[in-house]
């Protein structure tokens, strides 16, 4: 299997598409992150072609840079070959063990946040201009928080539990948010 890369926010989507018809036919787990991370790639297409970022040309990019660091882990893994530490774990979480859908989401987000994204920043950026990316990361949280209640719903009809849990441990408002802080 050949590591496909995307050129365009486009392009990104359709292998987003491709990874999760693959993963139904498999009915692997894989395809559950990958799935989140396609409703928040198209909001982000969406807020480029809005003007909701204060540089459309070069937050679609740092979209591209990143979901190709997601990508190449994705193919790296299928074809058997290694991939980041924190992705090879998560994807080995996903084929050798069903835990609930939280944890693949979070196993997925922990290593595209806490990795990726700081590498996909500062490919898109030098050190003099970085701190020009904080609006539009600014931007990239409010996109985030706005889907939080669309994936809660979407979660709690496959997984009711998670109403309670979510109450009970008093984050039902912002549990995905959070984990990236």
């Amino acid at each position: 299997m050949s590591i496909k890369q995307a050129a365009t926010i486009d392009e990104v989507i359709v292998l987003l598409d491709e990874i999760i018809e693959i993963s139904k036919q498999e009915q692997s787990a894989l395809g559950l992150f990958t799935a989140l991370y396609r409703e928040v790639t198209l909001k982000v297409k969406e807020g480029i072609q809005n003007g909701s970022f204060q540089n459309g040309e070069r937050m679609e990019k740092l979209d591209v840079i990143f979901a190709n660091r997601y990508l190449k882990a994705y193919y790296q893994y299928k074809a058997k070959q290694k991939a980041s530490e924190c992705w090879e774990f998560s994807f080995q979480q996903a084929e050798t063990f069903w835990p609930i859908v939280v944890q693949h989401l979070l196993l997925g987000i922990n290593a595209h946040v806490n990795l990726d994204l700081g590498i996909a920043s500062a490919e898109v950026s030098t050190a003099e201009n970085i701190k020009d990316l904080e609006s539009d990361f600014n931007q990239i949280n409010i996109i985030l928080s706005n889907l939080v209640e669309h994936v809660e719903k979407c979660l709690i009809k496959i997984w009711p539990t998670l109403t309670f849990l979510l109450k009970f441990s008093g984050k039902i408002e912002n549990f995905f948010i959070d984990f990236s802080h």
